[in-house]
């Protein structure tokens, strides 16, 4: 029996070779994926937890389609939820352990000049989002100037 293989391995030693090759291009690819897979996890685990702004957060109890109609079941990008009303704010502070409540104001906006007419900008379109000044989690870094402190003031 082993001369049988030891004289088919002679005679087709090419087919050996490029086999082996095979095996173990194959496990490379496959380990090099689940490599690049866990590394990218992990990244995006930290962006994920960077980018939290708080430890828990108060949704509302229904989902909204694109066009804002109440939807049973959505995932995937573009989910929305009810709004939860702002005068919550007091109560949720008022909680036990709570350290600090902050509504979360965001969407599109555009900038009014003085006279009325649209701040012209070029480039990517301009979001707005809420600032709260005394919310232990804000993560805004001001590079100039202070952060906004009375009614009617803005950061830009």
């Amino acid at each position: 029996m082993r001369q049988i293989a030891l004289r088919s391995v002679r005679a087709h030693w090419g087919r050996l070779v490029l086999s082996v090759l095979a095996v173990l291009l194959g496990v490379a690819f496959m380990t090099g994926t689940l490599q690049l897979r866990a590394q990218l996890g992990g990244v995006f685990d930290k962006i994920v937890e960077t980018s939290a702004s708080g430890e828990a957060y108060v949704l509302g109890a229904q989902t909204l389609d694109a066009e804002g109609a109440t939807s049973a079941l959505m995932t995937g990008q573009g989910v929305r939820r009810n709004p939860v009303q702002a005068s919550l704010v007091d109560t949720i502070e008022a909680a036990d352990g709570v350290a600090g409540a902050c509504p979360d104001y965001e969407g599109m906006m555009v900038l009014i000049g003085a006279d009325g007419t649209p701040v012209a900008q070029s480039g990517a379109t301009s979001y707005g989002i809420g600032y709260c000044r005394d919310y232990p989690y804000t993560q805004a870094a001001w590079v100039e100037g202070r952060a906004p402190a009375a009614a009617g003031e803005i950061g830009l």
